[in-house]
């Protein structure tokens, strides 16, 4: 029986049709099963979206804290999210705007097996089946957008046998278009046109040929040059840190869990699929079987998958670099199984078989792994529903960026390099307000906000996230509970200064904050918000002889050593009994490095000059231990300043 409208025998083409709408079906549940989907980046797309909704309301600190830019790429999912966030809650908005990107990718691939061969039709199931990907859970949103364009607008491509002026337009239209969305998609598009163009016509044809695609990409030429700060008074880009070489095997190792992941019998066959197809497709090329459309994507796919792993892990700018090549790598080879061309029914049959098998298997492999994904991380996103309001700073310090592990497979098993709770900060923010630091907001050119002045200025500093990982999770470099304790003192130092921390690691850390001066306002398992209260220090100060300046009065939280200032004791406060007290609020408690001195060189800093109190150390300090139990501390001022020389 021949095939009839992109059917197959013995799948006939309705039956195709009826699997790509219940596959379709199927990734819609497997989104609505989780409540909310973990993913790495994704709460930083949606805090940038909260910010563009929310930025001019009544009582915000948005506006003051951020300026819009005028960023014009990576904003899919933006462009899809946010009109759904101004009628859904944010969390059934996501819900949608996922369910469209993967229903996307999934119908673009569909759309691409029937551009090039109808009877080929079944191969489309594989979409649905690669819905669920490394780059959804890494939360690369706008990213999969724009790959999933690339799919659309190369099956549009291969629709047009050949290219008129409107067909050029358009190509160039929604080219520019997909450049808005992400830059990366874009880029392989004109990749696979100019690979069309050129094995479409002859040579004498190429230049002028050529010459029209050129400028069909001049827009995402422009966009490559801005966005690399071509035309900004500064071209560096955030540095995203030197590449750790992997070896050779390493490296292949990886492609399971880099484009599908999950399990072996998930991750592994649309590897050796695509193999299978480039391989077969080079076959009948060589005899003179092949169509030119064939090899374009032959040739494309070839290169993009010899990019994915050849290229570095990560470059000086860009984290997950080659990764980033295999899905359209991947998916372009795909189409060009010649399933077809099997002449045995049998064979036929168990190739369908083994597709429709393998799709449906894969999607209920995912409806499984989202819900327990969100069951590994419901302590940490439990907080969420606390009738928590905050409007001003708040500190994300997360010193584990897994969730809990009594499910199985963790979301890292499954993706490598998905840390679901790194930016869960943001997600809080969202939901109940104030502002976070360790957001892509660092460059105008990239991002939508980036901070004001005022801002900079205002924003107490903080670590930088790229040591916490090193110190707190890594098997190889992590340190014990003991030797973390100064680093984790430094954080709960800097975590003082905002309206509260939003923590997520070990309880033994945790318990530094604690022990320190914080207070838990909610906590479940690893994840606890966390405001600080301090202790008391009553202070009281004797001078043999009244001083004639202020005495000034600073602290650090040992052994960290940023310093903190108190208000300064005027010289009247001694007057008539040479004694002066004070209390001071909000000290950690704890061990502190406590200095007061007196200005005698009114340099508003100390120096050998200065007085300190008897028994200091060289730089003027002295460590006590403040408690709720003991929190009085006694200094006796020399009559004269205490010679130092060898202070600096």
């Amino acid at each position: 029986m021949a095939p009839t409208g992109g059917g197959l025998e013995p799948l006939p083409a309705r039956w195709v049709w009826f699997l790509t709408v219940a596959a379709s079906i199927a990734v819609v549940g497997a989104v609505l099963v989780a409540p909310y989907l973990p993913s790495q980046d994704g709460p930083q797309h949606l805090y940038l979206a909260h910010l563009s909704i929310h930025y001019s309301d009544p009582g915000s600190i948005y506006a003051e804290t951020y300026r819009p830019t005028q960023a014009v790429t990576a904003q899919g999912f933006n462009f899809l999210y946010s009109p759904l966030a101004e009628l859904l809650p944010w969390r059934r908005a996501l819900q949608v705007t996922l369910g469209i990107i993967l229903l996307g990718w999934s119908w673009a691939f569909v759309a691409l097996t029937r551009a090039l061969r109808p009877e080929r039709f079944v191969l489309g199931l594989l979409g649905f089946a690669t819905a669920f990907q490394w780059a959804l859970y890494m939360g690369f949103f706008s990213f999969l957008i724009s790959t999933s364009v690339s799919l659309a607008i190369i099956a549009l491509a291969l629709r047009f046998s050949t290219w008129d002026l409107r067909h050029r337009v358009l190509l160039g239209v929604l080219v520019t278009l997909q450049g808005v969305f992400h830059l990366f998609g874009a880029q392989v598009t004109l990749l696979f046109l100019g690979v069309l163009t050129l094995v479409r016509h002859e040579r004498g044809r190429w230049l002028r040929e050529v010459g029209t695609l050129a400028l069909i990409s001049l827009p995402i030429a422009w966009l490559v040059a801005r966005t690399a700060g071509a035309f900004s008074a500064s071209s560096n880009l955030p540095s995203a840190g030197p590449d750790a070489p992997l070896p050779v095997a390493e490296r292949l190792l990886l492609i399971r869990g880099v484009f599908v992941g999950g399990p072996a019998w998930r991750g592994w066959p649309v590897f050796v699929l695509a193999l299978v197809a480039l391989a077969s497709w080079s076959y009948r090329w060589r005899r003179g079987r092949g169509s030119r459309d064939e090899l374009a994507l032959g040739v494309t796919s070839a290169l993009l998958l010899s990019a994915g792993v050849l290229a570095p892990l990560h470059l000086a700018t860009w984290q997950f670099f080659s990764p980033r090549f295999l899905p359209l790598g991947v998916m372009l080879a795909l189409p060009l199984l010649s399933v077809e061309a099997l002449t045995r029914r049998f064979a036929r049959l168990a190739s369908v078989g083994a597709i429709v098998l393998f799709s449906g298997a894969s999607l209920a492999w995912s409806g499984w792994f989202n819900r327990a994904a969100y069951e590994q991380c419901r302590n940490s996103l439990a907080g969420l529903e606390q009738p928590i309001r905050r409007q001003g700073y708040r500190l994300p310090v997360v010193l584990q960026a897994a969730c809990e592990r009594d499910v199985h497979p963790t979301i890292a098993e499954a993706y490598p390099f998905v840390e679901p709770v790194t930016n869960i900060g943001a997600l809080y923010a969202v939901e109940q307000g104030g502002v976070v630091p360790y957001t892509f907001t660092a460059r105008a050119d990239l991002h939508p906000f980036v901070l004001t002045d005022q801002a900079k200025a205002s924003l107490p500093p903080v670590s930088p996230r790229s040591q916490f990982w090193w110190v707190y999770e890594n098997r190889l470099t992590r340190l014990d509970e003991r030797a973390r304790f100064p680093l984790t003192t430094t954080l709960a130092s800097q975590g003082s200064r905002f309206e509260d921390v939003l923590f997520h690691g070990l309880e033994e850390d945790r318990q530094v904050f604690l022990q320190r001066g914080f207070r838990t306002v909610w906590d479940s398992g690893k994840m606890a918000i966390l405001q600080f209260e301090g202790c008391t220090l009553d202070l009281t100060v004797e001078s043999a002889a009244e001083p004639k300046h202020p005495t000034l009065l600073e602290y650090s939280w040992f052994p960290s050593d940023s310093v903190f200032s108190a208000p300064p004791i005027l010289a009247k406060a001694f007057a008539g009994t040479g004694t002066a007290t004070a209390s001071l609020r909000g000290v950690p408690c704890g061990v502190v490095r406590l200095r007061v001195f007196v200005d005698e060189d009114e340099s508003a800093d100390f120096s050998a000059a200065d007085t300190t109190c008897e028994r200091s150390e060289q730089d003027g300090a002295v460590l006590f231990d403040v408690s709720r139990e003991s929190p009085h501390f006694r200094c006796r001022l020399p009559p004269k300043p205490v010679d130092r020389p060898g202070l600096r």
